[in-house]
C-alpha cells in the first residue's frame, strides 16, 4: 500500500486495502459475508477512487494507511472490539473523504 501511494496510483493502493481487509474478512470462515463485501466494494469503487486520490494530490498518505496498522494491531492482538471500532472509524473516514472529493 506504501509503494502504491508512494506512485500515486489509488488504485493499486485501493487493491492492496481491499486484499488485506478480504483477508480478514475471511477468517469469519463466512464466504457469502466476503463475496457480498467484494461486491458492494466494486459498487463503491469509483467513489473511493476520489476519496483516495484527494489524499494523494494534497500529499496526505499517512490518512490512508493508519487504520489498517491499528486494524493490524487488533487482529495481532485478538481483539475483535478494537477491529471493529477501527473498522467504523475508517468508515466514516472514508465517507468524508468521498464527500470532499465530490465537494458535497
Amino acid at each position: 500500500m506504501e509503494a502504491a501511494l508512494d506512485s500515486g496510483d489509488a488504485s493499486e493502493y485501493l487493491d492492496h486495502d481491499e486484499e488485506l481487509l478480504a483477508t480478514i474478512y475471511s477468517a469469519s470462515g463466512n464466504p457469502v459475508l466476503v463475496e457480498t463485501i467484494r461486491t458492494l466494494w466494486l459498487r463503491c469503487r469509483a467513489y473511493k477512487l476520489v476519496g483516495a486520490r484527494r489524499e494523494i494530490s494534497a500529499d496526505a498518505k499517512a490518512p490512508l494507511l493508519k487504520h489498517q496498522r491499528r486494524l493490524m494491531d487488533a487482529v495481532d492482538a485478538g481483539d475483535p472490539g478494537a477491529a471493529a471500532e477501527v473498522t467504523g472509524e475508517s468508515f466514516d473516514d472514508a465517507v468524508r473523504r468521498i464527500r470532499a472529493g465530490l465537494g458535497a
